[in-house]
C-alpha cells in the first residue's frame, strides 16, 4: 500500500525507472545511487558497488522506484497508477483518496460526540456510517429530510463543498453553546412554519455555523491542509443547489455520512471531485 503516490502518469514512472537504471549501470555509480539501491532492494543490501552494477537491471530499477513510492512491488505501483489515470479521466476518486477522507473525518465524529454526550446523550456514539462517491444527482436524491444545507468554499481548493446539518444536531450544538442558541430557536420556528426563512440573513447563518466550521470541519482537515472557509451560503432548497457547487448533475462527489448508534444522521458532508483535485495526492497519504 502506498503512503502517497504523486499524481504522475505511467510514462513518467517508467522514465524514472529507466533513468535510474542508467545511473546504476555506470562503473562509478554515485554514492547516493548506491545508497538508494541498498535501502530499497533486499538483494543488494550488503552488495559491493561492483556487485550492484553487475547485477542491476531495469527490473531492479523498477523495484527501487516502486519502493520509494511506498509500494512493495512494481506491479502494485503500476496497478495504482493505472487506476489513478483512469480515475482522472472519469473525474472520480480512487479508493485510497476515499479512505483518506474517511480517516480525516474521525475528528468530526469526536467533536460531535462530545457535544452529544454533554447534552445528556451519554450512550450515543457518533460514527462514520459510510464514505462513498456518487453522481451529484444521486447525492441530491438521497438527502435526509429535516436538514439544512450549506455550501462553502474551502480555500485553497478550487470550488465549493457542501454539508447538510440535521435540525436535531443543530439543537444539540446550540444547547452546548457550540453554535448560537438564538439562531437554533429561529431555525425551529422555520421548521415549524412560524417564521419565514428569508428573515434570516446570510450573515446570521455564517455566525451560526462558524463554530462548527472552525472546530469541526477545519480542525478535521488540519493534518492535510490549512483550510479556511469562504463564501458560505445557506441553501433553503437543497434540491436547487446552484451550479457554483457542481457544474453538471453527472459530476462525481465524495460524501461522508455521520450517524448515531440509532442510525440517525448527525451530519452529511459532500466534496465534489473537481473541488478536491489540488489535494487528491495528499489524501492518499491518510489512507
Amino acid at each position: 500500500m502506498s503512503d502517497s503516490l504523486p499524481r504522475v502518469n505511467l510514462r513518467q514512472l517508467r522514465n524514472q525507472a529507466k533513468d535510474f537504471n542508467k545511473l546504476a549501470q555506470t562503473k562509478a555509480a554515485a554514492a547516493d545511487v548506491l545508497a538508494r539501491i541498498r535501502r530499497h532492494h533486499p538483494r543488494f543490501t550488503e552488495g559491493t558497488p561492483q556487485q550492484i552494477v553487475e547485477g542491476f537491471s531495469l527490473q531492479e530499477a523498477q523495484h527501487v522506484v516502486a519502493r520509494e513510492h511506498g509500494y512493495d512491488s512494481w506491479p502494485r505501483l503500476v496497478a495504482d497508477a493505472t487506476d489513478r489515470e483512469e480515475a482522472d479521466r472519469q473525474g472520480r476518486f480512487v479508493k485510497d483518496e476515499l479512505r483518506g477522507i474517511e480517516n480525516l473525518h474521525e475528528a468530526i465524529c469526536e467533536f460531535l460526540q462530545d457535544a452529544f454526550h454533554r447534552a445528556g446523550a451519554v450512550d450515543s456514539s457518533i460514527d462514520i456510517q459510510f464514505v462513498d462517491q456518487v453522481r451529484w444527482s444521486e447525492f441530491l436524491g438521497s438527502r435526509p429530510s429535516g436538514s439544512w444545507s450549506y455550501s462553502y468554499m474551502p480555500t485553497p481548493l478550487q470550488g465549493f463543498a457542501v454539508f447538510d446539518l440535521p435540525v436535531e444536531t443543530a439543537r444539540i450544538l446550540g444547547a452546548q453553546g457550540r453554535v448560537d442558541p438564538v439562531f437554533v430557536t429561529q431555525l425551529e420556528e422555520v421548521v415549524a412554519g412560524t417564521r419565514d426563512v428569508k428573515t434570516i440573513s446570510n450573515d446570521d447563518h455564517k455566525r451560526f455555523i462558524g463554530p462548527l466550521l472552525d472546530n469541526g470541519i477545519e480542525a478535521a482537515w488540519e493534518p492535510a491542509m490549512k483550510m479556511e472557509m469562504a463564501e458560505i451560503h445557506f441553501e433553503p432548497d437543497a434540491e436547487k443547489q446552484p451550479k457554483r457547487t457542481v457544474a453538471e448533475p453527472s459530476n462525481v462527489v465524495a460524501y461522508v455520512q455521520l450517524a448515531t448508534e440509532a442510525e440517525d444522521v448527525a451530519l452529511r458532508l459532500c466534496y465534489p471531485y473537481r473541488t478536491m483535485i489540488p489535494v487528491l495526492g495528499e489524501l492518499a497519504s491518510f489512507a
